[in-house]
């Protein structure tokens, strides 16, 4: 990172995106749920390198960004870290998927002796 500057939480809202179905999965209106696990990473940035959106990595390798909610500070805390998630996903005709979580868990990492 520049300067050795640190990134701090800088929160806007994800534009509201369309649908598509997840086969298997359960419907509530235009979001399936879902529970997911993968690694909480920073998704964008502003022009002062403050976070303006995070993402799941999910153990799949797709990339779900997380939608602003309440437990988007607790969410933070596990940056970098593997998480379970559940919540609600759609997907957008381009391909991104938007996750609204509802709960969060921490996940002990399978490859640390720690």
């Amino acid at each position: 990172m520049p300067g050795g500057a640190q990134r701090t939480a800088h929160w806007r809202s994800p534009p509201a995106n369309s649908c598509i179905d997840m086969a298997g999965s359960r419907k509530d209106g235009n979001y399936t749920k879902i529970d997911i696990s993968g690694i909480i990473m920073p998704n964008n940035w502003d022009e002062n390198v403050m976070i303006t959106e995070i993402a799941l990595l999910a153990n799949n390798e797709e990339v779900c960004i997380v939608g602003r909610n309440r437990l988007i500070e607790k969410l933070m805390n596990f940056m970098h870290q593997r998480v379970e998630i559940n919540g609600k996903i759609r997907g957008h005709p381009d391909g991104r998927k938007f996750l609204l979580a509802r709960s969060c868990m921490p996940l002990k990492d399978i490859f640390n002796d720690e």
